[in-house]
């Protein structure tokens, strides 16, 4: 499984005691470090957390037994170390030199590690996101053409699978076993979740409102809960990386609307298996929404996948008018809209025109995708 960082990745093997792979449940992060570390030709062991026998055993360590222990190997891949819950006395070893080992954490939502190590090791180039594989590294993979076809297909399956030669029964059970499996092993891990039914229909709910600006007190005023609630969900969602929320824009300028936000979905496959919709594209009622969500998800990925940290935003005022994104990199904006159609070629907004006049504004469609999701 090739990613576009497989040298750096195997450099920092080779050099660095620990290296951090987070990313979406069940993307393959723990076989690409296994496979990496082999090619390298380390002895190593992989440790996988999600196990309640294998947690329970490990958490009874004393400092000098996981000194010991974690000194057998030249390496070791800890799978889905958020559940460890020593990981940070580990780290404290292995920084200090007791453990003299390379350690892979492997992580499909928030650690246990403190800020400002999760600071500093982003800091230091030793974090790389690990997503289902991005639109370009799938034309790296298959060749342009071949991901043209498939464009539809991702629109409606999203990225996790390489090709689509199965029947579409296939992809859309996969999908669905995955979100529940997110629902039940994932969401409740590490946050206090007494409303199970509620939080399924916030997420179904977010997964109707992609796009769209939204307000927490009118969601939580939907699914019957708390203001508070819905924020702690919210952000769980976001730990667990299925969802990216975008804040607002504005710079008090009149008619600026400041207190909503805009979510989208790590996936476009996970959020039609939220609300069993897999009919194909063609018949699709939803397909600007599809196409939008698929556009900014993957620009998204793109960037953390590159090790780069932007800052995204929206744009809309109290007139209706719309920016799509906002993207904040070395000080220079861009902003988009997304429309399908190339017919249908959206404009810069007016007010944002008057207010940001020094923001580049692109139209992205059908036929120019590529340049926007490619750039870095």
């Amino acid at each position: 499984m090739s990613r576009i960082y497989d040298s750096l990745f195997a450099a920092k093997l080779r050099t660095n005691k620990i290296i951090w792979l987070e990313g979406p449940f069940g993307c393959g992060k723990s076989t690409y470090a296994e496979q990496a570390i082999h090619d390298i030709g380390f002895d190593f062991e992989t440790i996988d957390f999600r196990s309640k026998l294998v947690r329970n055993k490990f958490n009874e360590l004393t400092l000098a037994e996981m000194t010991w222990y974690f000194n057998q190997n030249p390496a070791y891949v800890l799978k889905d170390v958020q559940y460890f819950k020593s990981l940070q006395h580990l780290i404290k070893l292995s920084l200090s030199q007791e453990i003299k080992t390379t350690l892979v954490l492997t992580t499909s939502f928030r650690t246990g590690m403190n800020d400002e190590f999760t600071e500093a090791i982003r800091w230091e180039g030793l974090s790389f996101y690990f997503s289902p594989k991005t639109y370009y590294e799938r034309t790296m993979e298959h060749g342009m053409v071949q991901e043209e076809k498939n464009l539809e297909n991702r629109l409606v399956f999203g990225n996790m699978f390489s090709t689509f030669d199965e029947d579409r029964g296939y992809y859309s059970e996969v999908l669905t076993q995955k979100m529940e499996q997110i629902l039940l092993h994932q969401l409740g891990a590490f946050e206090r979740i007494n409303k199970k039914k509620p939080l399924f229909r916030l997420l179904q709910l977010l997964a109707l409102k992609v796009g769209e600006g939204i307000s927490f007190n009118e969601l939580a005023e939907s699914v019957e809960l708390d203001n508070e609630t819905v924020d702690r969900y919210i952000s769980l969602f976001q730990a667990a990386h299925l969802l990216i929320v975008l804040p607002a824009m504005f710079n008090d300028n009149r008619y600026e609307i400041k207190k909503q936000h805009v979510v989208y979905f790590i996936d476009n496959g996970i959020r039609n298996a939220l609300i069993s919709n897999f009919t194909p594209f063609e018949d699709r009622f939803d397909k600007e929404i599809l196409w939008k969500n698929w556009l900014i998800s993957e620009r998204f990925k793109w960037i953390k996948t590159n090790q780069k940290i932007p800052a995204f935003y929206f744009w809309k005022s109290h007139t209706r008018q719309f920016v799509d994104l906002i993207e904040i990199q070395d000080n220079a904006f861009f902003a988009i809209r997304c429309s399908w159609s190339k017919k249908k070629l959206a404009k810069k907004p007016t007010l944002f025109a008057n207010y940001y006049p020094n923001v580049i504004f692109k139209s992205i469609h059908r036929n120019n995708y590529l340049s926007f999701l490619a750039r870095k």
